[in-house]
């Protein structure tokens, strides 16, 4: 098939941006907005959250508070460019960003793609869990998923022309790779290039390469695997780090004094202090 395929881009953008979230809400709503921040509910741990709009829509949520230290930031469809330009850009540059999710698009309006880009899919998979999901009514486009949901790296392939009929766009087709980077993937993350994200498994690497003719180098290896007793440390250290500290403080120093209050308020006694 003479397949005709737009340039790969970012569909979905949400990272943690290392910086206060006064910062982080000025600067973007600075460079994506045209209106003033508008208050929304927390999720995800977060207290609360502050929409930046822009031409009468939603350009990107910034989410800050709660149990989190660092505030996120969250951008999708067409804003997901802007949002990634901004905090890989120069204003931001300085800042270290993680990126807890990523998805990138590739759209084609040629005739006939869909079945096409089915079988090429199937194809590079290989022993990856697919499934198709059909909707009650098929003028209303078929989905072809690619990966577990609780794996670092899915894909979709749908109709996108039938879903938005509105659209007037009978053909259009859209290939989608979503990325949650573990580990030392989230620093790659942050800096790899839209096609360089369309590679992040094997099998996306492939069909990326034979089938859209985009070249999509390997992501790093990822390395040995923690224990979930490791990882939940890591994890903890990483986000109250800060606090702890404070704690070793009021214990002035004294680690046996503040291991034993870590322990009792571990085993739920209250009144730890």
């Amino acid at each position: 098939m003479n397949l005709s395929v737009e340039p790969a881009r970012f569909d979905w953008y949400a990272a943690t941006v290392e910086t206060s979230p006064e910062t982080l809400v000025e600067v973007a709503g600075t460079l994506l907005a045209d209106e003033s921040p508008v208050l929304v509910r927390g999720k995800n741990g977060y207290a609360r959250g502050y929409e930046l709009r822009s031409g009468g829509k939603r350009a990107a949520v910034v989410y800050a508070g709660g149990v989190n230290e660092w505030p996120h930031i969250v951008g999708t469809g067409p804003d997901a460019v802007d949002v990634a330009r901004l905090v890989r850009g120069d204003v931001m540059k300085a800042t270290p960003h993680r990126v807890a999710r990523a998805d990138v698009c590739v759209d084609t309006d040629t005739p006939g793609a869909f079945d096409f880009l089915v079988l090429a899919l199937r194809a590079a998979a290989g022993s990856a869990t697919r499934i198709t999901w059909l909707p009650d009514r098929l003028e209303d486009g078929t989905t072809y998923y690619v990966g577990a949901k609780a794996s670092e790296v899915t894909g979709r392939l749908y109709e996108k022309g039938k879903q938005l009929a509105s659209e007037d766009r009978p053909d259009w087709v859209r290939y989608e790779v979503q990325v949650r980077p573990q580990k030392e993937r989230k620093a790659w993350c942050a800096v790899a290039s839209a096609e360089e994200v369309l590679g992040a498994a094997r099998w996306a690497r492939r069909f990326a390469e034979d089938t859209l003719g985009v070249a999509a180098p390997a992501p790093p290896v990822r390395s040995e695997r923690v224990s979930d007793l490791e990882g939940a440390i890591a994890t903890m250290c990483h986000q109250y780090g800060k606090r702890l500290l404070e704690l070793l403080e009021v214990h002035q120093g004294d680690i046996e004094r503040f291991a034993l209050d870590l322990l009792s308020r571990a085993q739920g006694d209250d009144t730890a202090a």
